[in-house]
């Protein structure tokens, strides 16, 4: 075998430019040489010419096969574009966007085992190609001041383009793929500083003046709570809020244990309740019934109890006191609403009484400075597309949500989860019992008094969020409504989806990615041969031909025609599975099974058309080449034939429904 080479490559001009329509070919010659210098002549050799993009090693964009005879001086003429297409058309090539480059094959022996490989930058021609689209622009009023632009404004992701004539709008949305395999030029991140927030890579800043909704800088999220000593202080950006916790401790120390009572006395009719700080005086004159100011002759002879109405009588008259204040209950029992100790351990306030002890968790009122359950901050996290806030709920992303539902019912607030909390204020005493001459306070101190006592009590009453006890304190339990479960982390919020920024109230803010598809991927168990403009639908071409050849109708020709969309395989493929006698075709496709999926179907003419254009995107699992493959589209007008298509020349033909073709199936997504 000679060996040969290309002595020179010319690329000439257009076969035809006029202002009717292009023809997409443009003329080429090549002398072939051999290694001593002869010209091979009069010999015929088998050519594969290929358009490289971006580099002189890029994708081939458009490919095909010519086979011709040099003539006496070894010179070789051919039209690119005439040849057999291996690829996508040479008119389907936008010559504006990148450099191409021209690569030239041969095999001596006229067949496909190319030996010879040249390869060139095309320079201008066929660059003529794409000046098509400014010959057939004309302008019929001969102002050329009436077609500027005057406007180009982005909604969303439309772009508005306006000129004196109007506004187009072009929708940007599929964008947001990225088509240049290159994720790292895209990527930017929002920071803020104080109030400027700024976009990385030059995307500039705003100043963000107003901070939430209601246009009020003094209440915005909380940086940071310390305790120092009873003062806590709440700390944002704008300022720090203390509040004196000393009520919680009631001395400073902040030893809640050495508040009891250290002592009581009784001098004449004044009884004295001494703690640390104060002596609490209370007056038991009126428990005395006599003028003599003798109490040991004022012994009582009977004592009832009607209702809550405690009756002491003596001698001279009868004394009243009613006891309601101390009943808290339905039971009338006193004796199981009496604390007899309150403590705080960390957040945990631990209220004791003889029965048992109530915690009560106090971190919420550390944790909102503006009292507000609706806007707690938490935390987002996506794993998969599971997006889950702190507080436990989860939402599935795209196309999905979850919720928890909360009923009323009397006081009983319950969470859909199955957890149940009684809400309502009520009122709880601390009392003095008398036990035969004993006279003794909750907290343990006895006094006995003389014959003729009686008893006394300390009331809580609670009026809006003031708890107050008669001695004179009062506590404002606001903090306590702000959450009826006493978590600060599962608060209601807020979810809004901007764009594909999902935001909750509390003020973090995930970015859910758009998926998006692309023709020649993996996908589905197939590879995609098309994909709408949203980048999330398309068609699926199945991996392997079902069988060898079959035919598309087993029995008799019928003389009417059933599945005759053009369009829609899907519904051709299901009137074809119910019919009787039976259509090999479709079954084969409806009952094929692949990776989990089992909605295939034979694709109707125009989806089979499709999969014939795309075919070099199915790489190894491509079509076979000039092979007639069924569609599941019947001939409307002869009921006795279907819709083939032949791979390679992308030709459909209608034939008779009982010739064996082969058959690949599809599926959407």
């Amino acid at each position: 075998m000679k060996s040969l080479y290309l002595s020179a490559i010319f690329i000439l001009t257009m076969a035809t430019i006029g202002y009717s329509q292009t023809p997409y070919l443009f003329n080429y010659q090549a002398i072939v040489h051999d290694i001593t210098g002869q010209v091979v002549d009069n010999q015929s050799v088998g050519i594969k010419i290929s358009i490289l993009q971006g580099t002189s090693t890029g994708s081939a964009v458009f490919s095909e096969t010519h086979n011709v005879t040099t003539d006496g001086y070894g010179l070789v003429n051919l039209q690119i574009g005439s040849g057999t297409n291996l690829g996508p058309q040479l008119s389907s090539i936008l010559w504006y966007v990148d450099l191409y480059f021209i690569k030239i094959e041969i095999d001596p022996a006229g067949g496909t085992a190319y030996t010879i490989t040249s390869t060139s930058q095309l320079i201008s021609v066929p660059y003529a190609m794409q000046a098509e689209t400014v010959v057939q622009n004309d302008d019929a009023d001969a102002d050329p001041t009436n077609e500027y632009n005057t406007a180009a404004v982005l909604n969303g992701t439309d772009l508005e383009i306006s000129d004196a004539g109007g506004t187009l709008t072009v929708d940007l949305l599929p964008l947001v793929d990225d088509a240049d395999p290159d994720p790292t030029n895209e990527i930017q991140t929002i920071t803020k500083v104080g109030s400027i927030i700024t976009l990385s890579l030059g995307g500039g800043a705003i100043t963000d003046d107003v901070n939430d909704a209601d246009s009020s800088p003094t209440n915005e999220f909380n940086t940071d709570v310390t305790l120092v000593g009873n003062m806590l202080n709440v700390i944002d950006f704008g300022s720090t809020q203390s509040v004196d916790l000393s009520i919680l401790a009631n001395d400073a120390d902040a030893n809640p244990t050495n508040e009891m009572n250290t002592d009581v006395t009784f001098v004449g009719t004044i009884l004295s309740v001494i703690d640390a700080n104060s002596t609490q005086f209370v007056d038991l004159a009126a428990l005395e019934d006599d003028a003599d100011a003798n109490p040991t002759n004022e012994m009582n002879s009977d004592v009832t109890f009607v209702g809550t109405t405690l009756t002491v009588i003596d001698g001279a008259s009868s004394q009243f006191v009613d006891l309601s204040s101390l009943e808290n209950d339905a039971d009338f029992n006193p004796a199981n609403e009496m604390n007899s100790d309150v403590t705080l351990v960390g957040t945990i306030l631990n209220v004791i009484d003889g029965g048992s002890t109530q915690f009560v968790d106090l971190v919420s009122l550390g944790n909102d400075a503006d009292a507000n359950p609706t806007n707690e901050i938490q935390n987002l996290s996506i794993v998969g597309s599971n997006l889950t806030i702190s507080g436990g709920n989860t939402v599935a992303l795209p196309g999905g949500s979850d919720s928890q539902t909360l009923t009323l019912v009397g006081s009983d607030l319950t969470i859909s989860g199955g957890n149940t909390v009684t809400l309502g204020g009520g009122t709880d005493s601390q009392t003095l019992t008398l036990v035969g001459q004993d006279l003794t306070i909750l907290n343990g101190n006895t006094i006995t008094l003389p014959v003729g006592g009686g008893s006394d009590s300390q009331t809580l009453t609670f009026v809006g969020n003031n708890l107050t006890i008669t001695g004179g304190n009062t506590v404002d339990l606001t903090s306590l409504e702000d959450d009826a479960d006493a978590n600060p982390t599962n608060e209601i919020q807020t979810l809004s989806l901007v764009g594909g920024d999902l935001t909750i109230s509390g003020g973090n803010t995930v970015t859910i990615p758009v998926q998006t598809h692309h023709v020649g991927q993996f996908f589905g168990g197939g590879i995609i041969v098309y994909v709408d403009s949203t980048g999330q639908h398309g068609l699926i071409c199945g991996l392997v031909d079902l069988g060898t050849t079959t035919i598309f109708e087993s029995g008799a020709n019928n003389t009417t025609a059933f599945a005759t969309s053009l369009y829609d395989g899907q519904a051709n493929t299901a009137t074809l599975v119910a019919l009787t006698p039976e259509y090999p075709a479709a079954d084969l496709c409806e009952a094929y099974s692949y990776a989990g999926f089992t909605d295939w179907y034979l694709p109707s003419a125009f989806e089979l058309e499709t999969m014939l254009i795309n075919n070099y995107a199915l790489r190894q699992y491509a079509l076979i080449m000039f092979t007639y493959y069924w569609s599941s589209s019947e001939n409307a007008s002869t009921g006795v034939q279907a819709y083939a298509g032949r791979n390679q020349s992308i030709l459909l033909t209608s034939t008779s429904e009982t010739s064996a073709q082969r058959v690949r199936p599809m599926r959407k997504f």
